[in-house]
């Protein structure tokens, strides 16, 4: 599937409320974005990231070191990062949502068993990373790189996987005006591993995708986000793409303030209301969230 840009599909390739001193907009803007990107144009970052990862592996097979390990290492912890990130929104928030909106379709099609069965083969890169590490030889890098290629391989077949299942669900979120107060929340669950993740994804996005799939990204993100949180995230995000591309983006109005709506902030509350009662912390997750942190 492709990433979501600014034109449509292009070609390939609990939280806290905001602060009372902050006011969002009293309106959201006409223009609709397609929010649901920060989804789907994250599974390009890590796409991205895996492609830097096994580039930095193949480079330490063909030259051992403790320079080359070193730069693996740094490779699979940006990696780890945007996981971890996509993957605590998608236990704790987006997999109970669409198992609640639409027949439990999450564990039906084992998504959360997939995540437990991913952080198994994390394990598995992390060991070979550190054998790597502790004795830079040439078995050691070659056995590091099938470890690596092989969870490549493994990892984009989940994401697939994912792209095939949800993104149509996403179009089923209705109505579409709740959209931009949900993805807010995904995105407050923590804001710190927000920013981290987003600049590691439009860095990945920049150089191998399409330039209108980063600017969905962007503007996806300021859409969903009050100023202040805009005003976080985006200089990270500015710094991740480097300045040619940025004054594109800031051509097609990136670097306004972040635009969710006070309506916006309003009928999320309603619609989560309706669907999990009056509580404010979403459903924890199914055995994923809490396996995964053992």
């Amino acid at each position: 599937p492709s990433p979501m840009g600014a034109g449509g599909s292009t070609k390939q390739a609990s939280a806290p409320p905001p602060a009372a001193a902050e006011t969002a907009a009293a309106a959201p803007p006409t223009k609709q974005v397609m929010v649901f990107a920060i989804m789907r144009n994250t599974h390009e970052g890590l796409r991205g990231l895996l492609e830097t990862l096994v580039g930095k592996g193949r480079a330490a097979a063909a030259t051992p070191s403790a320079a080359t390990a070193a730069a693996v290492q740094a490779a699979w912890t940006d990696f780890l990062t945007c996981l971890a990130w996509h993957m605590t929104i998608e236990d704790r928030a987006m997999f109970p949502l669409f198992d609640k909106m639409f027949d439990g379709v999450m564990t039906k099609d084992h998504l959360p068993e997939e995540h437990l069965d991913d952080v198994k083969l994390q394990r598995k890169v992390q060991a070979a990373l550190d054998a790597f590490s502790a004795e830079p030889t040439a078995d050691s890098a070659n056995s590091m790189l099938v470890v690596v290629q092989d969870f490549q391989k493994q990892h984009v077949e989940h994401l697939v996987h994912e792209e095939k299942l949800m993104m149509p669900l996403t179009k089923r979120v209705e109505p579409p005006q709740w959209r931009p107060g949900l993805l807010h929340e995904f995105l407050v669950i923590d804001p710190a591993a927000s920013a981290a993740a987003l600049a590691l994804v439009v860095r990945e996005m920049a150089v191998r995708n399409p330039f209108k799939a980063t600017l969905m990204m962007f503007l996806a993100t300021q859409r969903s986000t009050l100023p202040s949180e805009y005003a976080m995230l985006l200089p990270g995000m500015r710094q991740a793409v480097g300045e040619e591309l940025w004054a594109q983006l800031e051509k097609e109005g990136c670097g306004a303030e972040g635009k969710l709506a006070q309506t916006d902030l309003d009928l999320h509350a309603q619609k989560k209301a309706e669907l999990f009662g009056e509580s404010t912390p979403w459903p924890a997750a199914a055995a994923a969230a809490g396996q995964q942190q053992q």
